[in-house]
């Protein structure tokens, strides 16, 4: 027994071998998953709809999600604690919880390019975008194309995040104002400027 805890625990893939004994033990399970999220896709199912077996396993691993019990993933403090742990575990959430602003929020502010796993309703929501930006500058291509193409939301997006300049449409990164405020916020954004407006940019700041 003690040979074969030792193995599953370094090779997760061999719990479907182990004995009966240890496959039914939820306290040997709880170990696993514990220290090993993903090891949930080879736990038998009672155990992937067994909130405490899978809230350890997505603490752990967030991704783990997409091996729970359907019912899980429709479990708003398992999704919560997955989002924490990994944003883009999102994706594996059931629509009622991808369309819940907290779960959202959570899963954003972790990592910002969950935001493309998110409803046309929530990429179109202009706080919940700036959250993601804010966390990574790439989030902005997977904001709702109104938000895209409007001009006083880039204009706050670069403000919190300079380097979202390379991720706009091209109109703004020729918009002296946009241009400016992305690099006053991050003075790697000067590498995103449009061609025409370069020169001028390095000249006024004696490049």
């Amino acid at each position: 027994r003690e040979i074969a805890l030792t193995a599953i625990h370094r090779r997760t893939d061999l719990i479907p071998y182990a004995s009966e004994e240890i496959q039914n033990d939820r306290n040997i399970i709880l170990q696993i998953v514990t220290q090993n999220g993903s090891a949930l896709g080879y736990v038998k199912e009672p155990f992937k709809a067994d909130e405490g077996i899978v809230l350890a396993a997505v603490g752990q691993n967030g991704c783990a999600l997409i091996h729970a019990a359907e019912a899980m993933k429709n479990n708003r403090q398992i999704v919560l604690a997955a989002v924490r742990q990994d944003g883009l575990s999102i994706r594996y959430a059931t629509d009622a919880c991808r369309n819940d602003m907290q779960i959202a929020l959570a899963a954003v502010r972790q990592r910002g390019i969950a935001l493309q796993h998110l409803c046309q309703q929530l990429r179109n929501a202009e706080n919940l975008v700036l959250e993601a930006v804010s966390q990574e500058p790439r989030a902005i291509s997977f904001a709702y194309e109104s938000l895209r193409n409007d001009r006083a939301f880039i204009l706050k997006a670069v403000r919190k995040n300079g380097l979202a300049l390379e991720y706009v449409e091209k109109q703004f990164k020729a918009d002296k104002t946009i241009v400016h405020a992305a690099i006053a916020q991050n003075s790697a954004a000067a590498n995103y400027v449009a061609p025409q407006l370069q020169l001028e940019f390095l000249l006024s700041h004696g490049r």
